[in-house]
Order: C-alpha cells, then structure tokens, then sequence
C-alpha cells in the first residue's frame, strides 16, 4: 500500500470514528437535546447566518480568481461560476471532486492543464493558511497542550524556511504575490469565525475569542482530514471536544449541528448567487 492510500484510509478512519464518536454523544445526550426548544426567532438568526455565510463565501471564489491570474488570464464570468456552481460537489460525490470540476470548467480557456493544476495546489495550500494566520492570536483560549504543539510546529516551519535558502528564495518572491489572494481567504476565515460565535452564543452563552478558536481549529481539522466531504464528521466532532470545556456537552452537541446546518445552507446560497450571476452576465 502507498503512501496516497494509507492517507486516504487513515483520513476514512478517522471520519468513521469522528462520526461514531459524535453519534455516541448525540445519544448519550438526546434528552437534554430534546429540551433545546430553540424559539422561532434563532431559527430565522440562524436562516440569515446562512446567507451571510453563502455570500461571504464570494471571498473565496475571488481569492480563486487572483490565484488563478497569477498564471493566466480568465474573466471572473468563468473564475467565479468555475467555485461556486462546483460546490455541491465536495459532499456529492466528495472529497476533491469539487476541485477537480473547477478544473474542468475552466479547461479549453487561457490556462493549461499544469496551470491549472498548480492553480488548484496553490489554492489547496493558501486558505489553510489564511484560517492558520487568524488563529496564531486565539490559539491561547484553546485547551492545553494544543497552543504548545501549535506554536512548535509553526516555529519549526518558520525555521526550515529559513534555513534552507531554495525555500527563503521561493517564499520571499511568491509572498507579494500571494498577499492579494491570502487577503480574501482571510476575509472569509473572519466571516466563518463571527458566524460560529453567533450560533454557539444562540444556544449558550461563550467567550467570543474561545468561540473563533473553536471554529477555526474544528476548520482545519476538517479540512485537512482525506476522505471527510466538507469535513464532515471531523469537524463537528472536533466543535464538540473543545467547546465542551467552556459549555455543556449536550450544548456543544446542538452548536456542531446547528453549525454543519448553516455551512449547508451557506454552499446553498453560495451555488444560487453564482447561478444568477452567471446568468445576469449572460
């Protein structure tokens, strides 16, 4: 087995267990879930967090314009319908399907297939990035030892890159290049954050910085998991064991759902706005 499909299995793995994990969780508290009667008024708080969160995911579609400009010309006419009208693809059939219909759309245009799929790397790698850099300053409200490890691993990144003169030379060069796209991503990574606190305060009330670290480390846990579509499983599961320390389980419990909710309904409206944008161009 090589190295591409022991990743894949392992990432399976852990979305098999996050899932029975948070499946565990919603039984073991289904009583008190059942209790949470959330009044008429959050439900429509939680519909228009949706939206904001659909359109704020037009950061994304534009940080994936200025990428892919870096290796060619395309008008946002196709840039922008090649993001969001691909989106239901990272849950039907999954994972990086979603990625490679970005590519498909685009391809017969201005870029080549290696553009195209250096593009799509590049892109993979910038809006963790983005989520990385706006947690570095909450990392402190998340439970011990995750700051430490975090910390350590950002300053053993930061050594090698600066230890080995090929990487000093590439990272000094692409970083103003980078930084219009990076700008986007992080535009959204604060949307995100602001989003999850309102919905984990609709159910309990949090501390606002533990809330954004919270959602931004559930992000990445689900981003960087293989095999998790939309990081599902993985992140709720995550949601759950780090917000379990500042509010109860059940509560935490109902966040995560409520949360996967709005992102859903956000990819919704994200994939109608580019539909119509599409056609108003057209």
């Amino acid at each position: 087995m090589n190295l591409k499909h022991l990743t894949e299995v392992a990432g399976f793995a852990l979305v098999a267990a996050s899932l029975a994990y948070l499946g565990r969780e919603i039984l073991v508290y289904h009583d008190s879930l059942s209790l949470h009667s959330l009044p008429v008024a959050i439900w429509t708080r939680l519909a228009a967090l949706g939206f904001v969160y659909g359109a704020a995911m037009l950061f994304l579609a534009e940080q994936w314009h200025r990428i892919i400009g870096l290796f060619g010309e395309e008008p946002r006419r196709r840039t922008w319908p090649s993001y969001t009208s691909t989106l239901v693809a990272r849950y039907l059939p999954g994972n990086v399907f979603h990625i490679v219909g970005r590519m498909a759309w685009l391809r017969r245009g201005g870029l080549s297939d290696s553009a195209l799929l250096r593009s799509s790397a590049l892109e993979l790698a910038l809006t963790p990035v983005a989520a990385g850099i706006l947690l570095l300053p909450f990392l402190p409200f998340l439970p011990q030892p995750i700051p430490i490890i975090s910390f350590v691993i950002a300053a053993f990144i930061l050594i090698a890159v600066a230890a080995h003169p090929r990487l000093r030379s590439l990272a000094f060069s692409w970083l103003p290049r980078l930084a219009p796209a990076l700008i986007f991503g992080l535009a959204f990574m604060a949307v995100l954050a602001g989003v999850f606190v309102a919905v984990a305060n609709a159910v309990s009330p949090v501390a606002p910085q533990s809330a954004v670290a919270v959602a931004l480390g559930a992000w990445l846990a689900g981003y960087a998991t293989p095999g998790a579509p939309g990081g599902i499983g993985v992140r709720e599961a995550t949601i759950v064991v780090l917000l379990s320390q500042t509010i109860s389980p059940e509560s935490a419990v109902l966040v995560a759902l409520l949360f996967r909710g709005v992102t859903i309904v956000g990819d919704v409206v994200c994939f109608l706005l580019g539909t119509a944008a599409r056609k108003a161009v057209r």
